[in-house]
């Protein structure tokens, strides 16, 4: 401004010849399911006036349009896409900035937990799986001429009719986004093949009262069969036996029996040694049966629980005791001082089966087998 005394200061404005940055990224979720309405923001870029958003098919701004924050609702027919926006001012607009957005399917249920086996009878079993993420409701099938009695989502109870045989039953999660993999359980009227066999997989010849048990199973029993020349003492039917052997080896075997029929068979096979069973057997036995000198080396008791002692070394000179497993494995090697009588040895570390037990000195080589049970 100008008069007779002179001039004022000078008052600036500042005018925008650029067009403004591109925005920094966008913040919101990244996965999305028909019916979600979630918010989608970027920070004020400088110079911006206003914000040009693009949108993925099947999806509305429901507010913010033409803000750097929206309210992004997501329709029936939202299949995913790349959502957009830029700055814009007089001069134009900005780069575009990008955020891929896709679909919130919910993933495979987890294991179906219930009987799966010994459906005999038919009658009112639950079946349950964990809770899905992301999962709105869930959807069952079951096999045919079965029936939902009840259905709590992650839980139903099914009817079998008496009749019923083999089929499966199945999950699978569901959200505004579909149906995820189906998680599958098979179904069968038959027991199950039991699991397991525990027992002794060397015994000696003529052993006696060696058990042999499989995991219980509720509502069956169990057909046991022994190798030849061996025989039940007791047991038969329930989930544990005692069996006294005869001179060979061959499987124990068991099946599980429900009222319409057998399981599968699980086997264990058997092998059978010679082997003393204590070290008094052997002092029992008549002279004339003994060997010459140097005496012979006793294990006892044996079989065992792997604690067992060997009696007779009785060497001038140092004795080596090496002991290998059945697989050839040296599990257990000491020396013996001159002029030892007996030997304690624990195997009680070691799995349980068959022994080969080397004891090497001046006088001779022998080998023995032991039976840990």
């Amino acid at each position: 401004a100008n008069s007779a005394c002179g001039n004022s200061s000078t008052r600036n404005l500042s005018l925008n010849t650029s067009t403004p940055s591109t925005p920094g990224t966008i913040a919101g979720t990244k996965k999305a399911c028909s019916g979600d309405v979630f918010v989608y923001t970027v920070n004020p870029v400088n110079n911006a006036t206003s914000y040009l958003w693009t949108i993925p098919t099947g999806t509305t701004i429901t507010a913010g349009a033409g803000t750097n924050s929206i309210t992004l609702s997501f329709g029936a027919n939202y299949t995913g896409g790349t959502l957009s926006v830029r700055a814009v001012n007089g001069c134009g607009q900005s780069n575009v900035r990008n955020l891929t957005l896709g679909r919130n399917a919910p993933s495979t249920p987890s294991a179906i937990s219930g009987q799966a086996n010994n459906l005999c009878g038919g009658g009112n079993f639950i079946y349950t799986i964990a809770p899905v993420a992301n999962a709105t409701s869930y959807t069952w099938t079951v096999p045919s001429g079965c029936t939902i009695v009840t259905n709590n989502g992650t839980s139903v109870t099914v009817n079998f009719p008496s009749n019923f045989n083999t089929g499966s039953i199945t999950v699978r999660a569901v959200n505004g986004c579909g149906s995820g993999t189906a998680r599958s359980l098979s179904l069968n009227r038959l027991p199950a093949r039991p699991s397991s066999i525990t027992g002794a997989t060397a015994v000696c010849i003529n052993q006696q009262n060696v058990v042999y048990s499989t995991p219980e199973i509720a509502g069956v029993t169990f057909n046991w069969t022994v190798p030849s020349g061996a025989t039940i003492a007791s047991g038969q039917g329930t989930s544990s036996i005692t069996v006294n052997f005869g001179s060979g080896g061959g499987n124990v075997s068991v099946r599980a029996v429900n009222s319409c029929g057998n399981s599968g068979v699980r086997s264990l096979p058997i092998s059978t040694v010679a082997c003393k069973i204590d070290g008094e057997a052997m002092e029992n036995e008549p002279e004339t049966s003994r060997k010459a000198e140097p005496a012979e080396i006793v294990i006892f008791p044996n079989p065992g629980d792997g604690h067992f002692t060997l009696r007779g070394i009785n060497s001038e000179e140092q004795s080596l005791v090496q002991i290998y497993s059945s697989s050839g494995q040296l599990v257990h090697s000491e020396v013996v001082v001159p002029g030892t009588e007996s030997l304690l040895i624990s195997l009680d570390d070691k799995a349980e089966g068959l022994y080969l037990i080397r004891i090497e000195n001046a006088e001779r080589i022998q080998e023995l087998r032991y039976v840990k049970q």
